[in-house]
């Protein structure tokens, strides 16, 4: 006697099968992503009058973030065990990267970190290591431009047994019209500044590595909105634009 399956068992078997089709996609690219947004504003500084004229300078100023979850495949992998101080660690979001980061010389080993932790136990699965990099920068602090050290980021690298997280925010442009403090590097905003207002798309590179066995690259498709407006001087333009965009490695 051949066993049949009622068209009721049939349909709760390929509800399942479809539920489970949809936590795979789900679960996936939960542990494959990347997210990447940044702002971007022309804050405009003027001096003058209606009648001598008016004369304006502009102010840029901006910040991005971005988050990203990468899977181990066995040909691109991290072993924690292996790593330490010495272990090269490179990001890179179009014009800004790690090792350029800050007023120092940059980034460029997890031994750089300004928080290091190592997570060891006999326990397959819960080993780790946490890096913490703070992107200071000397930023003007009287009229004269005296300098002080500021905190204007972060960066973090949570490496486990599975996948590599990165998290990066910091704070771009100028802190200071009159001092010209640089923060961070604008990722790609700032290419458009100055551009006429309207949406468009473009491209941007974002790459992560650890060590010698890791390396991950993506070309991120972004959607970009300016906004332009003309100063009381008719010839000074201020951009607020913005960048938005996520995919996966």
């Amino acid at each position: 006697m051949k066993n049949r399956i009622s068209p009721k068992t049939a349909l709760k078997i390929t509800g399942i099968s479809i539920i489970s089709f949809v936590l795979t996609i789900t679960t996936g690219w939960a542990v494959d992503r990347v997210t990447f947004s940044e702002s971007y504003v022309d804050k405009l500084a003027c001096s003058g009058d209606s009648v001598d004229g008016f004369d304006c300078e502009t102010l840029p100023t901006g910040k991005f973030s971005l988050k990203a979850t990468v899977s181990y495949s066995p040909s691109n992998t991290i072993d924690v065990g292996t790593l330490n101080t010495n272990t090269a660690v490179s990001i890179v979001i179009g014009a800004w990267a790690l090792d350029t980061a800050a007023d120092s010389a940059g980034f460029h080993t997890l031994g750089d970190a300004t928080t290091l932790k190592f997570k060891s136990s006999a326990h397959k699965g819960t080993n780790s290591v946490t890096a913490t990099f703070l992107l200071i920068d000397d930023i003007a602090y009287d009229t004269d431009c005296d300098l002080q050290p500021r905190d204007v980021g972060k960066v973090t690298l949570t490496i486990n047994e599975t996948k590599l997280t990165v998290s990066v925010s910091a704070n771009t442009g100028e802190d200071n019209l009159s001092c010209e403090d640089n923060l961070e590097n604008s990722p790609i905003a700032s290419n458009f500044d100055g551009d006429s207002s309207g949406s468009t798309t473009d491209a941007l590179t974002v790459s992560i590595s650890v060590g010698d066995t890791f390396s991950v690259s993506t070309d991120l498709t972004v959607h970009v909105r300016v906004s332009t407006k003309t100063a009381v001087d008719e010839s000074t333009l201020a951009s607020k634009i913005s960048v938005t965009g996520t995919g996966s490695f």
